[in-house]
């Protein structure tokens, strides 16, 4: 099973947060064993529009959500390292984008933004 520093390599280390729909509000708790981050959603515009605390509970979550049902706009090959991730963490390979549909559904319950 994938441990708290698992999810914090292979999601926050990916380049997910890079994309312009998130900033980085605050980080709560230590960074890799009991990780929280508060993250802004932005707009187009950039301006403030949501926030929203990310934790490996939720992105576990996300990663269920994806390996065992069709999630509207996440790429196939989110699905394909999501079921890679629970078989094996270290078979998975996620970029920045397949690492944001997962934050995405972790958050949202869907993929916003792409």
């Amino acid at each position: 099973m994938a441990t708290s520093e698992d999810t914090y390599i292979h999601f926050l280390g990916s380049g997910a947060l890079d994309y312009g729909w998130w900033g980085v509000d605050e980080w709560l708790g230590d960074e890799k064993s009991d990780w929280r981050i508060r993250l802004i959603e932005r707009d187009d515009d950039r301006n403030p529009v949501g926030l929203y605390t990310l934790t490996h509970k939720k992105i576990m979550s996300a990663v269920y959500k994806i390996a065992r049902t069709v999630v509207p706009y996440a790429e196939g090959e989110t699905r394909k390292q999501c079921k890679a991730f629970l078989k094996d963490v270290d078979d998975a390979d996620f970029d920045a984008g397949t690492a944001d549909n997962v934050i995405q559904v972790a958050l949202f319950g869907e993929v916003r933004y792409s």
